[in-house]
């Protein structure tokens, strides 16, 4: 149960874990202009993204009216009340018998009083809230009254998108995937969702696989035991990192594929590890944008250049928009000062994206290839990754929630190799 109004918090920690919403039905009813902003602020979070919403004007009296002549009431009724706290117990009451078999009831009043809190709560009202509401407060209560005590909790989500191709965003996930199994020691899998040009199978030398494709074909008879069977795990089976991936396949027809398939992939795919990465290709549908709504984390990879500005700055708009009660995304600023080639000024590209920039990862000719030449990670290479690996290893610490640096915070020579390569200097250069 929720604390009483008078100890509860507003807000939540932005990291704090949400479940998302099944697919249920939901009525609100506001009576006052601000509410209704809030409540539809609440009504465009990624964690309702499969609840079916519908406004009314109005609050209890018009729900009661409402209800009776429908005749039946959704899974959830959200209804502000401006009644004075003696008269809201029998109006809830009244509606209680006007929606008959109804699911949850959430109702917003103008008292803030431990004991109408308890009458509300012996009433069998699923929560009693009080104005002013903030969205990520809301969220939580919802998520928290469907909750399922006895469900496996959904692993960590972080989805990997390059403003343009060819600016690094699959060798970035992959890497990051390896670091948080490797170093971190931490249970990951990787969802490659390229179904016909993705190179996961060649980065990690395994071939032959069609596990995105079969997963995403056949999702009615997809559970965890038959996921961990389409895993490819580089270790030999033993490692920590599990890898969904499909070989280049030329010969299909992808485009069918129904979103619900791939909620369900994804949606297993997080029973199945506490942390999931996402290769999402640069790609514009819906399930794609889905792939990245529902995602805790997002990592926009991006190079210097016009094209990669341009698409930098509507990809992280729209993230911001979709997303307003989210942090912003992890911006990662990779092939940079390849010679002879002019770079967008780093303060413009800042300017234009509206975006910090997480990590600046210089070109390295001669290590990366050595890497995508022999099928291994970054970090295996002689040079342990050089700047690239600091910033890559800093990131897999940050989406665990983990600090590079230990106990004490970041120290040591990993921190001064990170300033070098992440810091962002005060003439932006």
């Amino acid at each position: 149960m929720t604390p009483p109004p008078d100890t509860q918090t507003p807000d939540a920690p932005q990291d704090a874990r949400i479940a998302l919403l099944p697919r249920i039905s939901m009525d609100v009813f506001c009576e006052n202009q601000t509410t209704r902003e809030v409540l539809e602020g609440v009504a465009k979070d990624r964690h309702l993204a499969k609840v079916r919403k519908h406004f009314h004007q109005g609050g209890i009296a018009e729900a009661v009216e409402f209800y009776r002549q429908r005749g039946d009431s959704p899974e959830l009724i959200v209804v502000e009340s401006s009644l004075a706290a003696e008269h809201l117990p029998d109006a809830v009451s009244t509606l209680a018998d006007a929606c008959g078999d109804a699911g949850k009831l959430i109702v917003i009043g103008q008292t803030n009083d431990i004991e109408l809190y308890r009458t509300m709560m012996n009433l069998g009202v699923g929560e009693y809230l009080n104005v002013p509401l903030t969205v990520l407060h809301v969220v939580t209560i919802i998520a928290d009254l469907y909750a399922d005590p006895d469900a496996a909790p959904l692993g960590r989500c972080t989805a990997f998108i390059g403003a343009r191709g060819g600016v690094g965003s699959s060798t970035m996930a992959q890497n990051t995937a390896w670091s948080i199994a490797r170093e971190l020691k931490l249970d990951v899998s990787m969802v490659d969702l390229n179904l016909t040009f993705g190179h996961t199978g060649l980065s990690f030398y395994m071939h032959g696989q069609r596990g995105t494709v079969d997963a995403l074909t056949s999702p009615d008879r997809l559970d965890e035991s038959l996921l961990d069977g389409y895993l490819c795990r580089p270790g030999g089976g033993k490692d920590q990192l599990g890898l969904l991936f499909s070989d280049v396949t030329l010969d299909e027809n992808f485009d069918n594929i129904p979103l619900d398939a791939y909620e369900t992939v994804l949606e297993v795919t997080r029973r199945n590890a506490p942390h999931v990465l996402l290769d999402v290709p640069r790609v514009w549908t819906d399930w794609s944008r889905h792939a990245l709504l529902s995602s805790d984390n997002i990592v926009v990879t991006a190079s210097l250049d016009l094209v990669s500005m341009r698409n930098a700055k509507n990809i992280i708009a729209w993230l911001k928009q979709e997303r307003s009660e989210e942090k912003e995304p992890y911006l990662l600023l990779n092939r940079l000062k390849i010679p002879r080639r002019r770079e967008v000024p780093l303060q413009q590209f800042i300017d234009s994206v509206e975006c910090r920039p997480y990590g600046k990862i210089p070109y390295d000719a001669r290590m990366f290839s050595e890497a995508e030449n022999n099928g291994v990670m970054l970090g295996e290479v002689k040079s342990g990754g050089g700047a690239a690996g600091a910033v890559i290893n800093q990131l897999a610490h940050d989406l665990v929630g983990r600090h590079a640096g230990g106990a004490h915070g970041h120290g040591g020579l990993f921190s001064r190799f990170r300033r070098q390569a992440v810091g962002d200097d005060e003439n932006g250069e």
